[in-house]
């Protein structure tokens, strides 16, 4: 009887000791970050390995209000082996759709900062439900968490008991 006692009190214990665990990375999120910090050696290696990248970023500001960044590349065909007339054509044209893009959404960024679709209190709201449901959500995990070590200190207690009792 007082090694079933022991196996409870060892089952408990590390019961206990996963739960604690693991409600400690639920909530600091360490393992991730180690994680996070060996896939970013490995992503270096492996760049310093196949040699230089380029990165283009652009970014843009509307009113003070928000910065938007975005990447954005696109390639148009030009046959090199027509005639050079007919290539500086086709840039022309490439060029003149570019440049009716380009008015397009300057306009849609102009109506945008004149009529803004969404407003400062909305934006509140937002960010207020979002918070107060986030918070719900992270007293219902550590409780869930918390519940393992529960167990665990449970088990450890009964094979405790069980081991005196023999």
């Amino acid at each position: 009887m007082k090694t079933f006692g022991d196996v409870l009190e060892l089952l408990g214990s590390l019961i206990t000791a996963g739960g604690l665990v693991y409600a400690w990375h639920r909530l600091t999120g360490r393992f991730t970050q180690w994680r996070s910090a060996i896939a970013k050696v490995g992503s270096e290696i492996r760049a310093r390995l196949s040699g230089p990248q380029t990165h283009t970023i652009e970014g843009a500001t509307f009113g003070g209000f928000a910065t938007l960044t975005a990447t954005a590349e696109k390639s148009y065909p030009i046959d090199v082996t027509l005639p050079l007339e007919r290539q500086v054509a086709r840039l022309v044209e490439i060029s003149q759709a570019q440049q009716v893009e380009i008015n397009a959404l300057e306009r849609h960024i102009h109506s945008v900062r004149e009529n803004p679709a969404v407003t400062m209190e909305d934006v509140e709201i937002a960010v207020a439900e979002a918070i107060s449901k986030l918070e719900s959500i992270q007293t219902g995990s550590a409780v869930r968490d918390l519940g393992w070590a529960l167990l665990g200190i449970g088990l450890t207690v009964v094979g405790i008991s069980v081991g005196i009792v023999a």
